[in-house]
């Protein structure tokens, strides 16, 4: 097989493609064209010089407030399902008094954890969040 040298540039992708036809050699055959880089045609315009701003300093109340511990949230759960057991039993309960004891724990259970995981307990950290805030 005759040696030949080709000279493989990148070239960037562009609009038109080369494409070289499958010869019976399994040797790699570099296109024979030259693609030339063709630059974007997208145009920017200036909106010209934009104002500094002050660079901002965290203040007390910008840093972020620790997480609370294993026992405060012990607590906090503890409040959120105390309280909310106390209000479904006294709203329900009446209605539930004539239900076996498993059914009536299902549809107490059923109300008061949805209720303490995505309404109670959320915004209690929030509230101890605001309080430590302000605190500091």
């Amino acid at each position: 097989m005759p040696a030949t040298t080709t000279s493989t540039t990148y070239a960037a992708p562009t609009t038109s493609t080369a494409y070289a036809a499958p010869t019976t050699s399994t040797a790699y055959a570099a296109p024979t064209t030259s693609a030339t880089y063709a630059a974007p045609t997208t145009s920017a315009t200036y909106a010209g010089p934009t104002t500094p701003t002050a660079p901002t300093t965290p203040t007390a109340s910008a840093q972020p407030v620790p997480m609370p511990s294993v026992h405060m949230r012990v607590l906090l759960t503890w409040l959120a399902v105390f309280t909310a057991l106390t209000v479904v039993q006294l709203a329900i309960g009446p209605y539930v008094a004539g239900f076996p004891m498993l059914l009536r724990t299902l549809v107490i259970t059923g109300i008061v954890v949805p209720a303490v995981v995505y309404a109670l307990v959320p915004n209690l950290l929030k509230v101890r969040t605001a309080a430590l805030r302000r605190l500091r």
